[in-house]
């Protein structure tokens, strides 16, 4: 890729990353995908340019599927076991693009306006690692539930933006979990309080009775079995959290959000996502909220008043 595309530095990160990552790019016969409208175009550090080389690679592999399969019909029986084969390649390389393709619409917003001067080879941005991108590519070929690649699309985007930020361990939780715990994290998320990068249920012990209406698992399950299902998977850890006298920092559930500051040093005693569970949590965007969740904040507000905390 490097050899064929040069101007390929002067794109933004996120798209170095993304094109990079798709692996052999430009094999279509489209005038789209030809070598020359990509040394053109890639001058260009643009979202919209990227998308559009994906969609010329995804046209070219569909038409060597067509030929593939109208080759298959014909073909004698030794010969089909290899075009089955190949198909399923191709049926896996059109998965893994369509991933790339989705991960674009969760690149930051103005990710490449136009051309960039090339950048002297001390300073191009760092980029995704072959190793991450060879597990993540793994996933992404596979037969995945619509939930799973909606968190490896962000997963791409948010390492396209922050090479490191999703770690292997996270890459993996994400690839192989099965769809019970991504349903329980889920909405443990969708009832907690966001402080920052974390999620907090504060006295969550009090509320465990509790059925969660907008569990998507089972809209009767209390707050206990859920938490139970996601019990030594590391994502969300009892403890206290401590909320440092002169700090400012912002609390929020759904659209409601506050500014606290604190009067004094204070612990909170709460489930709280550990910081692999952050990771996996900036993946999912909360859908819902949920009355018991709406008390848990309104109540948490209330005693912080108590308290003496500014709130505004």
């Amino acid at each position: 890729m490097d050899e064929k595309l040069p101007a390929i530095r002067s794109m933004k990160r996120f798209c170095v990353s993304i094109i990079k990552g798709v692996g052999p790019l430009l094999i279509s016969q489209s005038d789209k995908a030809s070598e020359a409208f990509a040394r053109h175009k890639m001058r260009l550090a643009d979202v919209e340019v990227c998308k559009e080389l994906l969609v010329a690679e995804g046209k070219g592999l569909i038409e060597i599927r067509t030929k593939l399969l109208e080759r298959y019909f014909d073909a004698p029986p030794e010969d089909r076991f290899f075009l089955r084969r190949d198909l399923d390649d191709l049926d896996r390389e059109l998965r893994q693009l369509s991933v790339y393709q989705g991960a674009l619409k969760y690149l930051p917003a103005g990710t490449g306006q136009g051309p960039t001067e090339a950048l002297p080879p001390e300073k191009e941005p760092e980029e995704i690692s072959l190793a991450w991108l060879d597990r993540f590519n793994e996933y992404a070929r596979a037969q995945n539930e619509s939930w799973r690649t909606d968190l490896l699309e962000r997963a791409l985007a948010k390492e396209a933006e922050h090479p490191g930020s999703v770690g292997p361990r996270a890459l993996w939780f994400i690839g192989t979990i099965e769809e019970s715990v991504f349903l329980a994290f889920a909405a443990v998320i969708d009832t907690a309080i966001r402080v920052g990068p974390n999620f907090l249920i504060p006295e969550h012990e009090s509320h465990k009775h509790k059925p969660i209406s907008t569990c998507a698992l089972n809209p009767n399950l209390h707050l206990g079995q859920i938490l139970f299902l996601l019990h030594d998977l590391g994502v969300v850890s009892p403890g206290e959290t401590t909320l440092s006298a002169g700090s400012s920092f912002d609390a929020s559930y759904g659209s409601i959000q506050y500014r606290l500051h604190p009067n004094a040093d204070r612990n909170v005693r709460a489930l709280a996502t550990t910081s692999f569970g952050n990771i996996v949590a900036s993946l999912y965007e909360p859908k819902k909220t949920n009355s018991v969740g709406e008390k848990i904040f309104a109540a948490w507000i209330e005693r912080l008043r108590q308290l003496g905390f500014g709130i505004e």
